[in-house]
């Protein structure tokens, strides 16, 4: 389900303009899934993050290339935990995200 998401990315050149459509994309999907809308909430607003802290800055190739790693990691953490039926667990997984979204200053202002 969150593999879609980084399909996007990948698909797309793991660009700037692949973080937008990655965004809109999540947006999109937590209107049409409500119970994961959280999480889909929280990448998107990731990516947005992400494009805003970088706009109009030069942005390396191994610099996109980090970026994707740690999208892909968070797509793996939400897969894991959105599989179970397990609240805690995607509690968890929503709060470890938020952290390392905080952590690396994508907030969207």
């Amino acid at each position: 389900m969150f593999s879609d998401q980084i399909a996007i990315l990948r698909d797309n050149g793991k660009g700037m303009h692949a973080y937008r459509k990655f965004a809109q994309t999540a947006y999109n999907a937590a209107k049409q899934n409500p119970d994961h809308a959280a999480a889909y909430m929280l990448i998107a607003s990731a990516a947005d993050g992400f494009l805003q802290s970088n706009e109009r800055m030069p942005i390396s190739v191994v610099e996109l290339d980090e970026v994707f790693n740690v999208f892909n990691g968070f797509a793996k953490v939400l897969t894991d935990a959105f599989s179970r039926d397990d609240a805690t667990k995607q509690i968890r997984a929503l709060n470890s995200i938020a952290g390392s979204v905080a952590e690396r200053g994508w907030m969207v202002a």
